[in-house]
């Protein structure tokens, strides 16, 4: 069976997009004809069209055009692997709108039979993301830290929190940020100010944890001062500001 061919019009109707779009890639060297016909037209074939898809699918996953370019074009790229891995992304993301829709279904329900829905449960479905995205990021030393029984306790008390206790704790947030700043300003990790700091932390803690210990407290300061993605949380705050967060709760816990 022969190669399919197609001009720039055949091909963006196939796929459902401008022709501008496709000039546009080509002047990037994203994607590029098979060859130009004896009349100087560009012409794309079946390999074009694979390449084109896999574009469309980076782009439905929100990648921008310079990391698609850098993706398609690293010696390493496979294209079945990278399907594979578009699927597993488009099936969360089908998850979590199933999720809204079957909100938003329980929030009309509600209204229309005059009940009234939980403050907790108006939020099921965001904690449910935001509880996803903790475990793709930290999961690894998540389990390492806790066991997880400890870890599922964690996720459902987190779930069972109203929009009020959900504000009261982005207010500590940044009350435990500005103290933190406070704190380091005295460079004494022993200061009154950074016991404060220290009780904040911990009040923090416990709206997620579902039973407190000074072990599991401060393991986690420590990971810190070791894992670059929570160190740069911390220096946004103010720079070395792990470091001292770990000095401070290894006397406060004494």
């Amino acid at each position: 069976m022969g190669d399919n061919m197609y001009t720039i019009k055949e091909i963006a109707k196939l796929a459902n997009i401008s022709t501008r779009t496709l000039r546009f890639y080509y002047r990037i060297g994203l994607l590029s004809p098979s060859h130009k016909d004896k009349n100087g037209y560009r012409i794309y074939n079946t390999e074009s069209v694979d390449t084109l898809q896999q574009i469309l699918f980076f782009k439905e996953l929100g990648y921008s055009l310079d990391r698609i370019h850098h993706i398609m074009n690293n010696e390493s790229f496979n294209r079945l692997e990278s399907l594979y891995e578009h699927l597993s992304s488009l099936k969360e993301k089908q998850q979590h709108i199933t999720n809204v829709i079957d909100l938003v279904h329980k929030t009309i329900d509600n209204i229309e039979k005059g009940e009234t829905m939980a403050d907790n449960q108006k939020f099921d479905a965001f904690k449910k993301e935001q509880i996803k995205h903790n475990i793709e990021k930290y999961g690894e030393e998540m389990n390492r830290t806790y066991d997880s029984d400890f870890i599922q306790q964690s996720n459902q008390q987190y779930l069972k929190k109203s929009k009020y206790e959900m504000k009261l704790h982005e207010d500590l947030t940044k009350e435990l940020n500005q103290t933190l700043k406070e704190a380091m300003k005295t460079n004494d990790p022993s200061s009154e100010i950074a016991k404060k700091m220290c009780q904040l932390h911990k009040d923090w803690l416990c709206f997620y944890w579902p039973s407190y210990k000074k072990e599991h407290h401060l393991s986690l300061v420590e990971m810190y001062t070791i894992d670059d993605r929570f160190t740069k949380y911390y220096d946004n705050i103010q720079t070395g500001a792990a470091q001292f967060l770990f000095d401070a709760m290894k006397l406060f816990l004494m």
